[in-house]
């Protein structure tokens, strides 16, 4: 028996925060018609650590071909257009 992707695939989230203020719940439902026969519900949290830096990483600027391929050249700008 062959399955067959639905067009009617469709999810929400609802984030919320817990625990005082220091979790971040993200509560995911999908439903995929003839895929799933039921809802598909997830609930991933995020902790909030006041003790660790934020670092940002900007794909340009930190792409450093772990894989050993060379997919697309970053671009570069003659001039500021600031």
């Amino acid at each position: 028996m062959a399955m067959h992707p639905s067009t009617s695939f469709t999810w929400w989230n609802v984030f919320r925060m817990i625990d005082g203020g220091k979790t971040l719940e993200d509560f995911i439902t999908v439903e995929y018609p003839g895929i799933l026969t039921t809802p598909w519900p997830a609930a991933p949290r995020f902790r909030r650590e006041n003790n660790s830096p934020h670092v940002e990483d900007i794909c340009a600027e930190n792409n450093f071909a772990y894989f050993g391929y060379d997919a697309v050249p970053l671009p570069q700008a003659v001039r500021a257009d600031f």
